[in-house]
């Protein structure tokens, strides 16, 4: 059995190595300490791909007082999704305000924008995807 301590000790050095890893564009890292083991895998994007949705929702702090702002960016109008490069992916900062993803809809690609600086906390969404006006895309954690 695993105490508690050293538990939240291995806890933090996956997440330490996990948010390094999404700052790269490693595919795979391995980590092995005695009888402990840790594989992150990243499958390379493909435009064309479709899968579920990655969702990934961090602990945030209890007291609305701490709590970062939350964004939440929703689609301006109806059409089919499309990220754009880099892909966005829960955990990934933003420095400034960019364009991450676009909506088609006769021919014509809307920019969805991220609304500023921050860290995406949630992509709801899939590459392909139809959307509806309205639909939540993302929330970004405003820094």
């Amino acid at each position: 059995m695993t105490s508690p301590d050293h538990a939240a000790s291995r806890f933090a050095r996956v997440a330490a190595i996990a948010e390094a890893f999404v700052g790269t564009d490693a595919v795979e890292v391995r980590l092995t300490d005695g009888a402990f083991s840790c594989e992150l895998t990243r499958r390379s994007p493909s435009p064309t791909a479709v899968s579920a949705p990655h969702v990934v929702t961090p602990t945030l702090p209890e007291s609305p007082e701490d709590a970062p702002p939350l964004r939440r960016v929703v689609a301006p109008l109806v059409g089919v999704l499309r990220f754009v490069e880099p892909w966005p992916l829960v955990g990934a900062r933003l420095a400034e305000e960019r364009e991450i993803a676009v909506i088609e809809a006769l021919g014509v690609r809307t920019p969805v924008l991220s609304g500023g600086a921050g860290r995406i906390h949630e992509v709801s969404v899939v590459d392909g995807q139809p959307v509806e006006y309205g639909q939540q895309l993302f929330v970004i954690v405003a820094e």
